[in-house]
């Protein structure tokens, strides 16, 4: 950040609003180009990741999914696709993924309950089917 630029743009007598102040820094020039593109482009994610998350078809479910996996580079990157584009492969991948996060959320919950009772002696307890992830001593 160029420090000596936003003081001298937000340099005011009175009182502002952070609008006020941004129309401020807007007429002093202080956002680059390389900012705003990423302002933009950081902005158009967020509502297109809002948008995906409340579509739902006409039973409540919902019309995207998406899943983590890797690009070329070894990057986790999320993808996101319309249901009513899948094919089995789609499906198969899918469920697979939230297998997958479901293990680790529910090895998750068992460390913690772990911590709980050698922390503070208290069994806290477990949904039904939990139990066998806290005998196999999952951490």
């Amino acid at each position: 950040m160029k420090k000596k630029e936003f003081l001298e743009a937000t340099a005011t007598t009175q009182w502002a609003t952070i609008d006020e102040l941004v129309e401020k820094l807007d007429r002093a020039g202080f956002w680059d180009d390389e900012f705003s593109s990423r302002a933009l482009l950081d902005r158009k994610k967020a509502y297109a990741r809002s948008a995906i998350r409340s579509m739902k078809d006409e039973n409540g479910w919902k019309i995207f999914a998406n899943v983590v996996t890797q690009d070329e580079s070894g990057q986790e990157k999320h993808v996101y696709k319309q249901e009513t584009l899948f094919d089995i492969t789609d499906y198969r991948q899918t469920v697979n993924y939230h297998v997958a996060t479901g293990q680790h959320h529910i090895r998750m919950a068992v460390g913690y309950r772990n911590h709980a009772f050698r922390r503070y002696d208290v069994q806290i307890p477990l949904p039904l089917g939990f139990e066998d992830a806290a005998e196999d001593g999952l951490d």
